[in-house]
């Protein structure tokens, strides 16, 4: 009966109450966090013992988002590279495994980190300037799909923002 509840509680959180979306500083092709970026870096955070019961893997999340990036003609940047001036997806994948029930709960978040500079003190510092997420349940067997899917959506959604700002070279 305990474990029926808690189902019940999981669904209203994933299903009743919206998904959780939201925008740091600006989600709309005319706000300013996609003007003059330079190329992006791709930050995927590193994925728990969860993530790999589903079958996720941080590279291959990694190489999916550049591609992506790639192919809409956004210069990526190798971490390696990286220096404190330079603009990042930042990508974390959260989830919970609910063994009884073969589900997983996950939370996908979507961010560009730019550094800020504040005019009246001179302060500078690195902070998600674009965010999305979402917040869902998924069998367990499907999870994987699911999850790669809502990376691409919220990709989508950053893509159709950064592109509306900076439109592709026509040569």
């Amino acid at each position: 009966m305990k474990g029926l509840f808690l189902l019940i509680g999981i669904l209203f959180i994933a299903f009743i109450i919206p998904p959780l979306q939201g925008a740091s500083l600006g989600s709309g092709p005319e706000e300013k966090p996609f003007v003059n970026i330079g190329p992006l870096a791709v930050l995927v955070e590193d994925m728990d013992e969860d993530a790999k019961t589903a079958w996720l893997d941080k590279d291959e999340i990694q190489a999916q988002v550049e591609l992506k990036l790639r192919q809409n003609g956004i210069p990526v940047r190798n971490l390696r590279h990286y220096t404190t001036e330079s603009s990042y997806i930042y990508i974390n994948v959260n989830l919970l495994y609910l063994k009884q029930f073969d589900h997983h709960i996950y939370n996908v978040e979507l961010s560009l980190y730019q550094r800020i500079f504040l005019l009246h003190n001179s302060f500078t510092k690195k902070v998600a300037t674009w965010d999305k997420s979402k917040l869902g349940i998924s069998p367990g067997p499907n999870t994987r799909a699911k999850v790669k899917g809502v990376i691409d959506d919220l990709l989508t959604s950053f893509l159709n923002n950064y592109l509306a700002v900076n439109p592709p070279d026509k040569k």
